[in-house]
């Protein structure tokens, strides 16, 4: 090939992916697929411990979608994630439309935050083809990996009524390019719905229908924070009211079970702790005792040869030998007394329990 023409196509290579990668709005085709927008529109954060990355919403056709462009680099992955309070039916399913504009696109996986701690659940990556994929996995067992699985994809979502965060991940590696989402949604459970034909009523001329909204959606707690959150700033004020008395309530109630929870964690801990001074004094103890044992049997054994031979040593004088005899008699009366303590080892010495009777 003539290196100029090579030079060129090197060049619009370099270009078209810095374009992709600098922000440039993309050409994303229409959906051929109708899909209500869903998590996408939400608030997205870059996760730092990725790949560089950048989200944004961007047209597709006459609707919009989250472009997640991305940089090759020296991790395995981007990973864009959103806060949030979700209330999912725990045998539905996570729904998503990806649209790749190149051949041989990188995975994409989905992953939630589960409870206060944050617990991380990961679903089965996904394979992308050029074009519009639609992608769906279901809560359930075997889809998801957790740090309680030793991250091997076979459990479903736990707690899928406390779900704190959701995110995506593209596992780019060394590629650079983007990809865009639409349609980003898992099933609700009973409770969410219930929270939104509630929510509706709060919204109510009659004043009794708000009033018995407003006491129902304090009931059903956590699954109606998102929902009153945003009807708190309601331009009504007695919408506005009525959300906020509701979210009081429901919030001093999640902060008492929090204190709850907390005081059930320190009071397990404390439990731990005891066991585990308790377990390792034993060990000491048990460690203490099999090293008298040893001293004493020791000096049994020592005892033995020293009667045995204490005629037929020659002491410097007579006052030598009786304070050698005495100290052989400490020797017997010490060793016996521990033996007594302590027990003795399992393996005894010959003649040792004639001695020691």
């Amino acid at each position: 090939m003539n290196c100029p023409i090579l030079w060129l196509a090197l060049c619009l290579s370099v270009s078209t992916l810095w374009g992709a990668w600098a922000g440039e709005t993309p050409k994303i085709p229409g959906n051929s697929t109708k899909c209500d927008a869903g998590m996408e529109t939400g608030t997205w954060k870059l996760e730092e411990w990725g790949n560089t990355g950048k989200v944004e919403m961007v047209d597709a056709g006459l609707s919009r979608a989250l472009k997640i462009a991305f940089k090759g680099g020296n991790k395995e992955k981007v990973a864009i994630s959103q806060q949030t309070s979700l209330n999912f039916d725990p045998n539905g399913e996570v729904r998503l439309h990806v649209y790749a504009p190149d051949q041989s696109p990188p995975q994409v996986a989905i992953y939630f935050l589960v409870g206060e701690a944050s617990d991380w659940h990961e679903a089965k990556p996904f394979k992308i083809e050029k074009g519009w994929n639609k992608l769906a996995v279901t809560l359930a067992a075997p889809n998801w990996k957790t740090a309680g699985t030793k991250w091997a994809f076979k459990t479903g979502v736990e707690r899928a009524d406390d779900v704190r965060g959701v995110g995506l991940i593209v596992m780019n590696g060394s590629k650079t390019g983007w990809l865009a989402v639409q349609g980003f949604a898992v099933d609700a459970s009973a409770a969410s719905k219930e929270v939104e034909a509630l929510a509706r009523k709060l919204l109510s001329e009659d004043g009794e229908e708000r009033a018995q909204a407003e006491k129902a959606l304090a009931e059903i707690g956590r699954p109606a924070v998102p929902a009153l959150r945003r009807l708190k700033n309601h331009e009504r004020p007695e919408v506005a009211l009525r959300a906020g008395w509701a979210l009081d309530k429901i919030e001093a109630r999640l902060e008492e079970e929090r204190r709850a929870e907390e005081a059930k964690r320190l009071a397990a801990k404390a439990f731990m702790d005891a066991r585990e001074r308790a377990r390792k004094l034993l060990k000491e103890l048990n460690g203490t005792k099999a090293e008298l044992q040893r001293l004493a049997s020791d000096a049994r054994e020592e005892l033995l040869r020293a009667r045995k031979t204490v005629k037929d040593l020659k002491a410097p004088s007579e006052a030598d030998r009786q304070a050698y005899e005495e100290l052989l008699q400490q020797l017997d009366d010490v060793s016996r007394e521990t033996l007594r303590q302590v027990g003795t080892r399992e393996e005894q010495p010959a003649g040792e329990a004639k001695q020691t009777e």
